[in-house]
């Protein structure tokens, strides 16, 4: 049975940048707030059909934290996942495509899948995941869960839909690779971030083909929200953030955008219309130009950088990012070790 944690009320509310915020007004653009939660979070992601952020705890189980309303940072806990502990469940949650009330997260050791209803947060079932399924990825229009290994050697392609492993696709991701699914689109399709190159799988069955690599070393990695071909990462040891999309002659893929952030960024996220960069100290908004592109130098606009580390409390200044999530009107960011939730007003420009 999940248990429940008492809430505890935002401690440090500041406003960054701009506007007043009131009743029946919208909210202050770059307003920065944290919200304490019982536990520390990783990884977080936002649940619409609950309204609330989810994340994986350390000690191998999902929280589900509410972050606005009465009682913002009010928790509720799955009981442990496996035999518990860290190691027992996997890096990351994805929600089903074909069912917003579940969310899945991988169980390394028994080669499986989670299910659990969101609601309560109750195991309902489990998939195969492939060999030690680690971090998990979606194809949301095509219903397909994608599951790697903490090696980065393989990812498995789950069909939701009949509930079945289509296969296993061997890649050269390394233990610090990533993978990043369609969100539109009716075939197998996804990015995988490697050891110095970022590669596009695709096709009909199992195994896809590769249609081409860019040889970038990245840290992150997020699809953009309406044009499936295009991703977004960050380099490795650099400020910088590019736009890849496939060729227009539908082969190979090319840098189509470039942005210098100031600093690595750590974690990525997008939304119908930006594309929202975290680095250690500072959130970059930019815009993403989905379909009407860039200038000719490839420049990707700047909407707003806020720096929210300063108007944190002292226990949250130095704790390194693990995590970030993009919701209707916020974007929130999870610290290593500390049980809070950085909420962060999306820019009204």
């Amino acid at each position: 049975m999940p248990t429940a944690a008492a809430a505890a009320l935002v401690v440090a509310a500041s406003g960054l940048l701009g506007g007043c915020s009131g009743s029946g007004r919208a909210p202050m653009s770059g307003r920065v707030t944290l919200v304490h939660t019982a536990m520390p979070l990783r990884e977080p992601i936002w649940s619409t059909h609950v309204g609330r952020l989810l994340g994986v705890t350390s000690d191998g189980r999902i929280a589900s934290v509410a972050v606005n309303g009465d009682r913002p940072g009010n928790t509720v806990l799955s009981a442990p996942l496996g035999d518990g502990g860290e190691q027992a469940v996997g890096e990351n949650l994805a929600i089903n495509p074909l069912d917003d009330s579940t969310v899945f997260i991988a169980q390394p050791r028994q080669d499986r899948i989670a299910e659990l209803r969101i609601d309560g947060l109750r195991p309902i079932g489990s998939l195969p995941g492939g060999p030690a399924p680690d971090r998990l990825g979606l194809e949301a229009g095509a219903g397909i869960l994608l599951a790697m290994p903490d090696n980065g050697a393989s990812v498995a392609v789950i069909d939701l839909h009949r509930r079945r492993l289509l296969g296993v696709q061997p890649v050269e991701a390394g233990p610090d690779g990533g993978l990043e699914g369609a969100g539109r689109g009716h075939t197998i399709d996804f990015h995988v971030v490697g050891a110095g190159h970022v590669a596009h799988y695709k096709g009909h069955t199992m195994p896809a083909d590769e249609t081409g690599a860019v040889p970038v070393a990245a840290q992150a990695i997020a699809g953009d929200r309406a044009k499936s071909s295009k991703v977004y990462v960050a380099t490795r040891d650099s400020d910088r953030l590019l736009a890849l999309d496939t060729k227009r002659a539908l082969k190979g893929m090319e840098v189509v955008g470039r942005a210098e952030l100031g600093a690595p960024a750590r974690y990525i996220g997008t939304d119908n219309t930006r594309v929202y960069a975290a680095t250690e100290d500072s959130l970059v908004v930019l815009q993403a130009n989905s379909f009407e592109g860039y200038p000719p130098d490839g420049a990707i606009p700047v909407v707003r950088t806020i720096d929210f580390r300063r108007k944190l409390e002292r226990a949250a200044r130095q704790a390194p990012l693990s995590g970030l999530a993009v919701g209707p009107e916020k974007i929130f960011l999870t610290l290593k070790g500390v049980p809070g939730v950085v909420s962060i007003t999306k820019p009204n420009i």
